[in-house]
């Protein structure tokens, strides 16, 4: 009853209640007592009357005298208290009576136990004693009483009502004292009440409770209340500064870092370097299930399933998983090699309370490693360069030395002797391409002044056989007079290698092949020189090749390619500060541009790789 009210008047009616119990008992002890005295005193008076009257029935009994003992008897009715009384011989005979009301007439009285000389018994409202008559130490007989109790219930009832007023008025003066004093009492408990409720609505731990000024319980409460808050707000405020390190730490970490609770794997940190691996914020994760929505791929290209994410086996087996490489792909759809470890988190009892993922992206290292195999390669291809130089020199040199002594023969006609002498001097272009490749960018002849046109035109002598046995039709646009200072073999091995691309391109199909020469400037220097632009219309390049078109090794024609022609033209165009630029379209055809300065000898002209090297 009363649990829901509050302490105030809570202990209103508690203070209530306990005056209210200590007068009730009280009065019921009083009662009680009275009630006991009244008895005792009842039969006291009993006893005395029952003495008197037998005392002056001895006579009577003597001498056989009922009508004088029925006398006696009659004497008794000027007590109220008296409802009736019987006279009894010793053998138990009436001997005489007397009754306010013939059914309080005495038949038989209680049996008085051998040695005492009375006995009495309570029935209902009534009294029944009994005593000895004795004379001369002998027993005459015994008289009984039959005394009424109405007195005692008339007692009872006016103390009843007097209990029920006092009661009352105790009542009263204990609520209005408990409302004077439960202010003292009640309510610093009520405003300590009011302050945690305060507290605990704004999480506002600074706030104190009002101090009562006193020395009693409450006041040693309210004390150590606010000492429990002040070390929450130490505690709190130390949290709060642990927790701003710690996501800086975990802001500013150069991996991601993935924090998830478990069982249910609701991911609530996601730091920014996580957001920069993935290439998007964090998406919606309340659950395993939901990993599945993450773009992540095996090795091998397949999708990973929601339980095999590291942070779902940390979480779900407490697997800890250490250096795992698999493939993201990203929301600008490129795809990017993530290198990760997870753990779960225990807590004191080793339940798994969280998992833990840190992930960083290796894409770079991945492409280092390319990179490294790459050069491997180019190493390998370098020994192999230099035994096949070394090989085809000397019989380079010999055929060199027969076509000098040819052309000293003054019979030959002017005819032979043109094809001779191109044919000299495509050999001492290859003999220059073995030793450029045995070491690519050390220069081994000094650069020379050279049309442009010229050099294009001997390409077309080159592949005049090969043009022969296709459809295609060349169009040559010289506008470019001015030489250039170029090393003549090396620009011809690039211009060769575009042409003849160019004629792969289009294959035996009807076709058109644009080569044109024209004086320009190079629009980030401003610097003169010659354009050569060779366009096709052969079967065009996606995209995807494209952007790996100048890599080493890098082909699309299967075993009839090295995939280091354009590599190599790159080079050489580089060395004489030139560009080279390439659009295609698949279907339309390709265009590769390539600007050469007027002179290559404006910057040192040292080595720049070994590809020979061992």
């Amino acid at each position: 009853m009363l649990k829901n009210l509050t302490i105030s008047r809570r202990l209103t009616w508690l203070n209530a209640l306990v005056s209210a119990s200590a007068l009730l008992l009280a009065c019921l002890a009083f009662l009680t007592y009275d009630q006991v005295t009244f008895k005792r005193s009842l039969l006291h008076n009993l006893s005395a009357q029952a003495q008197v009257v037998g005392l002056n029935s001895i006579s009577a009994l003597v001498f056989n005298d009922p009508d004088s003992a029925n006398t006696t008897l009659s004497a008794l009715r000027s007590s109220p208290s008296i409802l009736a009384a019987s006279i009894f011989t010793s053998d138990g005979r009436l001997f005489a009576s007397y009754a306010v009301d013939p059914r309080y007439a005495i038949r038989m009285g209680p049996v008085i136990p051998e040695g005492h000389t009375e006995a009495y018994v309570f029935t209902g409202e009534q009294v029944v004693l009994s005593r000895t008559i004795v004379f001369g130490n002998k027993v005459m007989g015994t008289i009984t009483i039959r005394g009424s109790l109405a007195e005692l219930s008339g007692r009872l009832r006016q103390y009843l009502g007097i209990v029920l007023v006092v009661l009352i008025f105790s009542l009263a003066a204990a609520l209005l004292l408990s409302a004077a004093f439960r202010r003292a009492v009640a309510e610093p408990i009520v405003q300590l009440a009011e302050t945690a409720q305060l507290i605990s609505r704004d999480k506002n731990y600074a706030i104190r409770a009002t101090p009562t000024g006193n020395r009693d319980e409450t006041a040693l409460l309210i004390e150590s209340f606010n000492e429990m808050l002040a070390q929450i707000h130490d505690r709190d405020a130390a949290l709060e500064t642990e927790r701003a390190r710690l996501n800086v730490i975990v802001d500013n970490a150069p991996v991601g870092i993935v924090l998830a609770e478990a069982p249910s794997g609701n991911i609530i940190i996601f730091n920014r370097r996580a957001t920069e691996i993935v290439g998007h914020d964090l998406l919606p994760s309340p659950t395993v299930e939901s990993y599945g929505q993450w773009n992540t791929l095996h090795a091998d290209g397949r999708p990973f399933a929601p339980e095999e994410h590291p942070l779902a086996r940390a979480i779900q087996r407490g697997e800890v998983v250490q250096g795992e490489e698999y493939r993201y792909v990203r929301s600008d759809g490129r795809e990017t090699w993530i290198r990760s470890s997870a753990a779960p988190v225990r807590d004191k009892q080793g339940r798994i309370v969280a998992g833990v993922l840190v992930f960083s992206d290796v894409d770079e290292q991945k492409r280092a490693e390319e990179a490294l195999l790459r050069s491997e390669k180019l190493a390998a291809a370098g020994r192999l360069a230099a035994s096949i130089s070394h090989e085809i020199n000397n019989p380079l040199e010999s055929i060199t030395n027969l076509l000098y002594l040819a052309l000293t023969d003054q019979t030959l006609t002017p005819q032979t002797k043109d094809f001779l002498a191109q044919a000299e001097q495509e050999l001492a272009r290859v003999s220059q391409i073995t030793t450029q490749t045995l070491r690519f960018y050390r220069q081994t002849t000094n650069p020379t002044s050279a049309d442009v046109g010229d050099l294009v035109e001997s390409v077309f002598r080159l592949l005049k056989g090969r043009l022969a046995q296709t459809q295609v039709e060349v169009v040559r646009e010289f506008r470019a007079g001015t030489p250039i200072v170029c090393f003549e073999g090396e620009l011809r091995q690039v211009l060769t290698n575009l042409i003849g691309n160019a004629l792969d391109a289009m294959g035996n199909t009807k076709g058109r092949l644009l080569v044109r020469t024209s004086e320009q400037r190079n629009y980030a220097t401003g610097e003169p020189g010659v354009r050569v632009t060779i366009a096709d219309r052969g079967s065009g390049i996606s995209q995807e090749i494209l952007k790996r078109i100048f890599e080493p090794f890098y082909s699309t024609k299967g075993n009839r390619g090295t995939g280091l022609g354009l590599w190599v033209s790159k080079e050489i165009i580089a060395k004489h500060r030139g560009t080279i630029r390439v659009k295609s379209k698949v279907g339309v055809g390709t265009t590769f541009s390539v600007f050469l300065p007027m002179s290559c000898l404006k910057q040192d002209h040292g080595d720049i790789a070994d590809i020979a090297s061992a």
